[in-house]
């Protein structure tokens, strides 16, 4: 896990990344608070999009805005993006996790199961 404070609000809030999956294989990102609770979940998954491993689909509206430039600073995802995928009316980063937050990804087997 990769720790980190959410300064997005006035009132700072310390966070934990976790990588995970989707029932679909594809990456994501969850963030928790330091107690365990639930705290924002920054990536979507879209079937229709091939992402290669190692790449996520990262938010930047509503309770996400300024996302992006968070994951970035904490060592989470990678300062370029790779690519923009249309979702609905907005359109997504695709991302690609750094060594450090890949190394905690789990197989894409783990998610297969799950489904």
């Amino acid at each position: 896990m990769i720790k980190f404070t959410d300064n997005r609000f006035p009132r700072p809030q310390p966070v934990v990344a976790e990588i995970s999956r989707y029932r679909n294989g594809q990456l994501g990102i969850v963030l928790k608070t330091e107690e365990g609770d639930l705290w924002s979940v920054p990536t979507a998954a879209l079937a229709h999009v091939e992402l290669a491993d190692g790449c996520v689909l990262v938010k930047d509206y509503s309770e996400n805005s300024g996302m992006p430039a968070l994951l970035i600073r904490a060592g989470v995802i990678e300062p370029e993006v790779l690519d923009y995928v249309t979702s609905g009316f907005v359109e997504l980063a695709v991302d690609a996790l750094t060594p450090a937050a890949k190394a905690l990804a789990p197989a894409r087997d783990d998610a297969m199961r799950a489904a």
